[in-house]
């Protein structure tokens, strides 16, 4: 039962991180007259390291796996947009870029070892 419980806790933190990053990887400023996306970076970065807290806090790769899924479900159900035709993954090139840096991501986060927590004995 805790496995479960802790695989849930992924996939609910993973819809919760999809629906977060989508919005700061559509980010970016203009530096010296060009056009700097740095949200896409930032969300990726974000991405890994939620997945790589979580594996330490249970001590287990189940959670970032969680993470997984959750990103790649609540990345899907962003994408479809609205009957209106609104969607928070329009198609550009930055957000080509933000699937497959996520992707590559979410997949290199779960198969990173865990990091042990520190022991309590000295």
């Amino acid at each position: 039962m805790r496995k479960l419980a802790i695989f849930l806790t992924g996939l609910a933190v993973g819809f919760i991180v999809a629906a977060v990053a989508v919005f700061v990887a559509a980010d970016r400023v203009t530096f010296l007259g060009v056009k700097v996306s740095y949200g896409v970076v930032l969300a990726v970065v974000w991405i890994l390291l939620v997945q790589a807290w979580l594996a330490r806090f249970f001590q287990t790769k189940l959670a970032s796996a969680g993470v997984a899924l959750g990103w790649i479900g609540g990345t899907i159900l962003m994408g479809l947009g609205t009957h209106a035709g609104d969607t928070a993954l329009p198609a550009v090139t930055r957000s080509t870029v933000y699937l497959i840096l996520g992707a590559i991501a979410v997949a290199m986060g779960s198969m990173l070892p865990v990091l042990r927590k520190p022991s309590e004995k000295l």
